[in-house]
């Protein structure tokens, strides 16, 4: 008995690698037809070397590839790489490139990163406006962080620069709920019942 269950644990261990070539080549092929989801997954087996030998220079090819498309995870992962410098050069301009895009998107967390890049001058010039309209928004969204880089910033503005920045704040939200709002085209979402 104890042999049959050997067999087949060996069994088992041996198609693993098969299974996982092919999920890899799937993944691989459908990222290539521009799957953001299949592209992300790509990403993430070069950066961590998972199931393919790690390689930074394919993992940002492939974050590029989604975050491109709108990908906010993708655009995270990017900010992250380019700031830390993490397998590829250090570039503020480029971090704040792609955390300003998950940002404009409604990410909080990319919102507390872009205030704080503003408060430093990190790839951005230093604005205490900005980075007080980003860390309110992060705020919001329920970024606990953002309260510090709130007060901090707070400490340094005048009264018209906290107006300004509260103004900003109140056209992003009115802009994001505008473009969230579904156009009335006058045509009726569901069809009137046929009449006999």
């Amino acid at each position: 008995m104890k042999a049959i269950h050997g067999l087949f644990a060996a069994l088992i261990w041996s198609a693993m690698p098969h299974a996982h070539a092919a999920g890899w080549e799937e993944s691989l092929a459908k990222a290539n037809a521009g799957d953001v989801a299949a592209q992300v997954e790509v990403a993430e087996s070069y950066a961590k070397g998972k199931g393919v030998a790690r390689d930074m220079k394919q993992a940002v090819t492939w974050f590029t590839k989604a975050a491109e498309q709108g990908n906010t995870d993708a655009q995270m992962k990017l900010g992250a790489l380019y700031l830390g410098g993490k397998g590829l050069p250090k570039d503020g301009m480029e971090s704040a490139k792609w955390y300003g895009m998950a940002a404009a998107a409604g990410v909080p967390a990319a919102q507390l990163q872009v205030a704080r890049m503003h408060l430093a001058g990190t790839g951005v010039p230093k604005d205490d406006v900005e980075a007080y309209k980003w860390a309110t928004l992060a705020n919001a969204g329920g970024e606990k962080q953002a309260r510090a880089v709130i007060s901090l910033v707070r400490q340094r503005m005048n009264a018209a620069q906290i107006a300004k920045g509260e103004t900003m704040v109140a056209d992003f939200l009115a802009a994001k709920k505008l473009s969230e709002t579904p156009i009335d085209t006058g045509v009726p979402k569901v069809a009137p019942p046929l009449e006999e």
